[in-house]
């Protein structure tokens, strides 16, 4: 694809809580680099922005190219709020069968239980009636009924039924693959999620943009809502290959993980098993927003279960509470993401309130015998990095890569998500 003069592309990293957006012309230069927290901002917000910015310059943008991590803040959830399921009477739920202790992707009260003779255009319009009661919210419908059932309204004529009265229909197979059941629960589940993401691309940047999605194939413009919880991992993954490398140690301010090159199909959900191929990744014991917390020994530890997005550490500027991030205050305000991501980083009074309540919990300890200083505790994270991941790459070389590599290998490559988006987008002048 060749592009004119004027014209320019976007590549766009967006994750959990944070994004990093780089727009470049047809002589391949950046002409434009933000990072951005979404707890302090929005992603309409931002594209309006460089729309105005491109309109400022004479430019325009015609094509999106995302890789994307926002979807996995859905994963601590039960979903289906707002999807309703046709199913065989004795069949409701049926995809928990195996996997009681996953969270849930369907409502039960949502649920529209089909017995046979009953099955006419009466009986569903009267349980949508039911269902709108329980919930005004609810568009999306999940047929899954038995193929060998003959019933009064055949899938294509409820399927219709269901269109005329505003829900977006989602066919399953039947009730008895219950992986099938669960991908279109998820798409479903999803799909809220996937519409306001699209939306603030065609608000902010116009309705002849189109907006490219990393799966496991590649970029698409067109693809299933479960594919992007494997997006970000699928890119690192299929970088790993291209340098010929088995995993790589990868780190942002959201997470610290080992990931693989290696695609695996029916990936393992928080909702069951998915029918669809995933990269596997394998998370650090600690993370980014692990708390620094006394326990009752008054022995500084590292909380395994992570803190909220928002407020942040303190270095984002609201935080109060120390986390691990901010234990290398001092290394972050050297990498140009982070300064970035926080603009007011390298202020006075930023670093005088991460000094602060770090000094706090550090003075707080009260055994002489298990003391450790702020210099020993950075230590000891590094040195846990390092064994993690020469355990993984059976002490091969394994890539540092991601915005805060250079936290444990000095010797990283300097890492911008625009730019190595825009290298795998490839584009000739």
């Amino acid at each position: 694809m060749s592009l004119s003069p004027q014209h320019t592309i976007i590549a766009l990293y967006l994750g959990e809580s944070f994004g990093h957006l780089g727009v470049f012309n047809s002589d391949h230069k950046k002409i434009f680099d933000r990072a951005f927290f979404l707890p302090q901002t929005n992603l309409k917000s931002v594209l309006t922005q460089t729309q105005l910015e491109l309109q400022s310059q004479g430019l325009t943008t015609r094509h999106v190219y995302v890789v994307s991590k926002y979807f996995d803040r859905l994963r601590n959830f039960r979903l289906g709020g707002s999807v309703a399921q046709v199913v065989d009477q004795d069949f409701e739920n049926s995809y928990t069968v195996t996997n009681d202790k996953c969270l849930s992707l369907a409502a039960a009260s949502l649920v529209i239980s089909v017995a046979p003779g009953q099955e006419d255009e009466t009986f569903f319009n009267s349980e949508i009636d039911r269902i709108k009661k329980i919930n005004p919210d609810v568009n999306k419908v999940v047929l899954c009924l038995k193929e060998t059932n003959s019933y009064q309204l055949n899938t294509s004529a409820l399927q219709e039924l269901f269109e005329t009265k505003g829900f977006k229909v989602f066919k399953s197979a039947g009730p008895s693959n219950m992986k099938q059941i669960r991908l279109t629960l998820l798409q479903g589940g999803t799909e809220g999620t996937k519409d306001e993401l699209l939306e603030d691309f065609t608000t902010a940047l116009g309705p002849d943009t189109t907006v490219h999605f990393w799966t496991d194939v590649g970029f698409k413009s067109e693809f299933q809502n479960f594919e992007l919880f494997n997006s970000a991992n699928s890119f690192l993954g299929h970088i790993n290959k291209k340098d010929k490398n088995r995993f790589c140690g990868y780190f942002d301010i959201e997470s610290f993980r080992v990931i693989s090159s290696e695609i695996k199909s029916d990936w393992p959900s928080p909702w069951g098993l998915i029918p669809t191929n995933w990269t596997p990744d394998f998370p650090f014991q600690f993370q980014p927003l692990s708390e620094l917390k006394l326990n009752e020994l008054s022995i500084i530890n590292l909380q395994e279960k992570m803190n909220q997005y928002e407020p942040g550490p303190v270095l984002a500027g609201r935080g109060i509470k120390p986390l691990l991030l901010d234990l290398f205050y001092d290394q972050l305000i050297e990498i140009e993401f982070m300064n970035l991501l926080f603009p007011q980083l390298r202020s006075d009074n930023y670093r005088n309130k991460v000094s602060g309540q770090v000094s706090i919990l550090f003075k707080a300890q009260s055994h002489d015998h298990y003391r450790c200083d702020l210099l020993e505790m950075k230590a000891a994270i590094s040195s846990h990095v390092n064994r993690i991941c020469r355990t993984y790459s059976n002490d091969k070389d394994l890539k540092y890569t991601g915005p805060l590599a250079k936290l444990f290998d000095v010797k990283a490559a300097a890492f911008s998500w625009p730019d190595i988006i825009f290298k795998e987008v490839g584009f000739k002048k």
